[in-house]
């Protein structure tokens, strides 16, 4: 089976939407324990999902970032409790994550929290590609 993607969708902080264009706001600089989440990706049509995230960790981290991926079978009603999440390693400074998925749900979004309110850090790009 042939692996066919598709653009590079980049998230737009601004209005939630996702472009294959420069984004009006690329960065996302989180605060406290408050979840940032993109906006739904129609995964209708994907097998598999190939989502990209940049993290800039401030200078001395005590917070974590966390990664949370919440489905929808409707676009509407987004899971309460993400289905899948990643730890992000403040340690590093400046980090780029990917996590894929096979047979995604008909929509999704991702989440970004802080575990705890000591730091900023910055969620800087985020992206997908989808695969048919």
């Amino acid at each position: 089976m042939a692996r066919t993607a598709s653009d590079t969708y980049q998230h737009d902080w601004s209005d939630d939407t996702w472009t294959t264009g420069t984004p009006t706001t690329e960065v996302e600089t989180l605060s406290g324990t408050t979840e940032s989440l993109t906006g739904a990706i129609d995964c209708s049509s994907y097998w598999g999902l190939q989502i990209t995230i940049d993290i800039s960790y401030d200078a001395t981290p005590t917070d974590d970032v966390i990664i949370n991926l919440y489905g929808s079978a409707d676009n509407s009603d987004f899971d309460d409790t993400p289905m899948d999440f990643v730890v992000g390693d403040r340690d590093l400074g400046q980090e780029q994550v990917t996590i894929m998925l096979w047979n995604p749900p008909k929509h999704l979004k991702a989440g970004f929290v802080q575990n705890g309110s000591t730091d900023s850090h910055d969620i800087s790009t985020v992206q997908y590609v989808g695969f048919n």
